[in-house]
């Protein structure tokens, strides 16, 4: 039997959370889950996240820096907080106003190949799609893989 702990990761695992938090998922968890190699099977049309893929971008460009200070009032309440994270990293430590406390935010896409690691039913996937066309990208289903990509849109003057 599965203890509660062991339960709750499989939940995380299985994209029931939105953000994935460091003191649920951490590193010596992400090693467990490569040294075993059981990943859940990611289905593009269901409601999960591709663990396996975003294993291999966090081997690739860690998250190296240390969990920042509590942003000041004026960050939290005027400006906002941004994002934090080193050079080149796939991870980033994203502010939670509810808990006043950093997390460590798992990317939606591969920076590289415009994979994206959500699948479309995932909790947050809406959000995905808003942030992907703010920064200026469209997604597409790829025809042969069936996994969803997104890709730079041109701008106009680029025709």
């Amino acid at each position: 039997m599965a203890d509660e702990k062991d339960t709750f990761l499989s939940s995380v695992e299985d994209g029931i959370l939105g953000a994935v938090r460091p003191e649920y998922v951490g590193e010596e968890q992400r090693l467990r889950r490569i040294e075993r190699g059981s990943y859940p099977k990611f289905k593009p049309d269901g409601d999960g996240y591709d663990y396996e893929t975003a294993d291999k971008l966090i081997a690739a460009s860690p998250l190296t820096m240390p969990k920042p200070p509590i942003p000041s009032y004026g960050e939290r309440y005027v400006t906002g907080v941004a994002p934090q994270r080193n050079k080149g990293a796939f991870q980033a430590w994203q502010w939670h106003e509810d808990e006043q406390d950093w997390g460590i935010h798992w990317p939606s896409r591969d920076p590289n190949t415009g994979l994206l690691l959500k699948g479309r039913k995932h909790d947050t996937w809406d959000k995905l799609v808003k942030g992907e066309a703010d920064a200026g990208y469209r997604i597409y289903q790829d025809p042969e893989t069936k996994r969803y990509k997104s890709e730079k849109t041109p701008l106009l003057e680029d025709h």
